[in-house]
C-alpha cells in the first residue's frame, strides 16, 4: 500500500507541483510585501520569474500584483517616455491600467491647456488611464483614453492629444510597452493583473 501510494504521487508530482506552488508564494508575499502599487527592483525581478513561471510549470496562468505591474510598465517604456514621467504608481483600475505619476507638461503647448494653463507647474501630478493590449509575445500598446490634472478630467478625445504632445512616443495616445517575451496576453484587475501563457479567452 506505501509503495503504491509513493509511486501514485510521484506519477502526479506536477500536477500536485503547479497546485500547491502559487498558493505558497501568494501567501508567503501576503506576509512580507505591502502591495504599493509602485514599481522596484525585486518586483520586477519577482514579475518576470513569474511570468517564466507560465512556461517552466506549464501554467495557463499566474496573478501579477500591482507593484509588480508597475514595474513591468516602467522597464517598459522607452527612455524618451520615461524622461518625462515620475513617481510612476499604479492604482487599483478595473480593467483598465490607471496611473497616477508626475508628468512634465515642457512639450504641451498652452492653448491645448486652455484656462487651465496658468494654473499648472512644468511638473504636475496626473492620472492617466486606458486599456493595456497585449500585441504580440514582447510588445503591448498603453492606448491612453482619459488624462486628468489638477481635479479636471479631460474628454477621451482631448486625452489622447495631450498625451500625444506630452511624450515623444505616444502618436494619438498610444504609448508602446516592451514586456516579456513569455505573455502572450494580459487581463488587468483592481488588485493587479493575470497573465496567460496563451491568447486569454
Amino acid at each position: 500500500m506505501l509503495a503504491a501510494a509513493i509511486s501514485g504521487l510521484w506519477l502526479f508530482r506536477s500536477e500536485l507541483l503547479q497546485a500547491v506552488r502559487p498558493k505558497a508564494e501568494r501567501a508567503r508575499e501576503v506576509l512580507t510585501d505591502e502591495d504599493t502599487g509602485r514599481p522596484g527592483p525585486e518586483s520586477l525581478t519577482r514579475a518576470r520569474d513569474r511570468i517564466d513561471s507560465l512556461h517552466g510549470w506549464s501554467l495557463d496562468s499566474i496573478g501579477l500584483r500591482r507593484t509588480e505591474v508597475a514595474s513591468l510598465l516602467v522597464a517598459g517604456l522607452s527612455d524618451g517616455n520615461m524622461a518625462y514621467l515620475d513617481s510612476v504608481e499604479v492604482l487599483p483600475g478595473g480593467s483598465r491600467l490607471t496611473v497616477r505619476a508626475r508628468l512634465q507638461l515642457a512639450r504641451v503647448p498652452a492653448g491645448m491647456l486652455g484656462p487651465l494653463a496658468g494654473a499648472l507647474e512644468p511638473w504636475e501630478w496626473a492620472t492617466l488611464a486606458g486599456p493595456l493590449r497585449v500585441g504580440g509575445r514582447g510588445s503591448g500598446t498603453w492606448r491612453i483614453e482619459s488624462l486628468t490634472l489638477r481635479a479636471v478630467q479631460f474628454p477621451v478625445e482631448t486625452s489622447r492629444r495631450l498625451i500625444a504632445a506630452a511624450l515623444p512616443d505616444a502618436a494619438g495616445g498610444a504609448v508602446g510597452v516592451q514586456l516579456p517575451e513569455g505573455l502572450a496576453s494580459m487581463e488587468l484587475r483592481s488588485g493587479g493583473a493575470m497573465v496567460y501563457r496563451t491568447e486569454a479567452r
